[in-house]
């Protein structure tokens, strides 16, 4: 996993960000989800909503006819900043040498969200900092207009930190924070190994680090809860 993937990753997966997209997709940007509500699930372990007995035999699958499973939703956010020229959907991908058959096999669709073709005003409909990415991203190859939006824009007068390192990574342009801003945010650090973060304003109270701990107030013999490795291994995201 790349430095970029790395920082995208932990971006989205802030409740509040991962909050906001999801009620500009199934809302239409109205404040439904919010960030407290939400909580990671093994959805390989947690899969069956409803069990209750057994009344019929085990079938092929594992599962019971009195099985109800949990629904999932895939949402593709693509970061890059050259136009999306992959497939949009499971039949894109398959070439048809009988087109007869294409009839009796099921459609998947991706559920792309794509910055450089949304329009401005769907963009709006974004509460947290990911509305600051996708404009950058969108108009990433048009410095002209991309000038007039951080002149104009206040928003991007406050950017946080992570919004920041977002942009810098997928876009390499340096973009600057305030130097108060920046001292309000603490930072985080990636395992080179393992990916494993380690959050100064969370912590690690499993192991012993308070929330609020600084980097290099860690003890020297800390070690990755994921892989083992040592303080030296780690690297500011």
């Amino acid at each position: 996993m790349g430095r970029k993937d790395i920082v995208t990753k932990e971006y989205i997966r802030r409740p509040e960000i991962f909050a906001d997209i999801f009620n500009y997709r199934l809302y239409d940007g109205i404040d439904r989800i919010q960030p407290e509500q939400l909580a990671e699930e093994n959805i390989t372990e947690n899969l069956i909503l409803e069990r209750e007995g057994h009344g019929k035999e085990e079938l092929l699958s594992g599962f019971y006819w009195e099985d109800r499973i949990l629904p999932v939703i895939t949402l593709v956010l693509y970061f890059g900043t050259i136009p999306w020229d992959g497939p949009r959907s499971l039949k894109e991908m398959m070439r048809w040498t009988v087109e007869e058959a294409e009839k009796y096999i099921q459609d998947y669709r991706l559920n792309l969200i794509i910055p450089a073709e949304m329009e401005d005003k769907e963009i709006e409909k974004l509460q947290s900092s990911l509305r600051e990415v996708f404009y950058f991203l969108k108009y990433a190859g048009d410095w002209k207009k991309l000038e007039k939006i951080l002149e104009d824009d206040e928003r991007f007068q406050s950017l946080e930190t992570e919004a920041a390192t977002v942009i810098r990574e997928l876009t390499n342009t340096e973009i600057e924070i305030k130097e108060e801003q920046e001292e309000q945010n603490m930072k985080k650090y990636v395992c080179d190994v393992c990916g494993y973060i380690y959050d100064e304003e969370t912590g690690d109270p499993e192991n012993g680090i308070e929330p609020g701990t600084k980097w290099e107030d860690v003890p020297d013999d800390f070690v990755c809860p994921l892989c083992g490795v040592g303080k030296d291994q780690f690297s500011e995201v």
